[in-house]
């Protein structure tokens, strides 16, 4: 599931990216956010800082890769989260759920706030499907943006997860879903653009896979990234498995 909102916010601006954590945050936040960092799956640590412009304010905003599940216990969910959870009583008390149980075995990266507010995050999980239950095969489970931080290119900021090293050797796919989408600012077919230029971004794939719920709508989109360093055999065991009656595992 991929979400990724097409409003455009005025006066609002990426100042800049990716400045040494040295200079951005001062050595006690360090100290403080490096203690619940976890390194499951071998996913390396990474804490940078952004700046975010609006009416002529600026607000420091941090991105984590592989948050620790402590760490997200100690932090707030910020009102506008909850996509996924929208029938829920409190959307962003669920979201907060979810991430905290995926951090348990799964890799959550997070961004937040100097209000201790998360605001965005993205997950990768292990696959749900059986047939593509190997253990190189990674899938998205969400990645989300709050609200009021649309546009801003987070949801960039937070798919840079996929140049750590650790996703060298490895094929990750995900299921992007139309109903799932925040179709409230766009068309439809404006927001599969968003999304497909989003994972083209890491150099995510379009393919094809015989599917019910992807074939649901035309608009839905299925999309994996081969890891520059995945061996062949690999590569084509797992095509074999995105058409429908092939569920081998050799």
């Amino acid at each position: 599931m991929i979400e990724k909102n097409s409003a455009i916010r005025k006066n609002c601006r990426l100042l800049f990216l990716d400045k040494p954590i040295s200079k951005e945050i001062n050595k006690q936040e360090v100290l403080i956010s490096k203690k619940y960092i976890k390194k499951i799956h071998n996913v390396e640590e990474d804490l940078r800082s952004i700046v975010r412009e609006k009416d002529l304010k600026k607000e420091k905003i941090y991105i984590l890769q592989n948050a620790s599940l402590n760490f997200i216990r100690s932090l707030r969910i910020h009102k506008h989260m909850g996509n996924f959870f929208k029938n829920f009583e409190d959307p962003a008390s669920e979201t907060k759920k979810m991430l905290e149980n995926l951090a348990r075995e799964n890799i959550v990266s997070i961004v937040y706030t100097k209000r201790n507010e998360i605001i965005g995050y993205l997950t990768v999980v292990k696959p749900e499907e059986k047939k593509f239950k190997f253990d190189k095969i990674y899938q998205i489970g969400a990645i989300e943006v709050s609200k009021d931080y649309r546009n801003l290119e987070i949801a960039m900021e937070l798919m840079k997860l996929f140049e750590n090293k650790f996703f060298d050797n490895k094929i990750v796919y995900t299921f992007c879903y139309s109903w799932h989408w925040d179709l409230t600012e766009c068309s439809k077919k404006e927001y599969r653009e968003k999304v497909l230029s989003l994972l083209h971004s890491q150099h995510f794939l379009e393919e094809y896979i015989d599917d019910i719920n992807i074939k649901m709508d035309l608009y839905n989109v299925f999309a994996v990234r081969y890891g520059k360093k995945e061996d062949t055999f690999l590569i084509k065991k797992f095509k074999r498995k995105l058409f429908k009656g092939d569920f081998s595992l050799s």
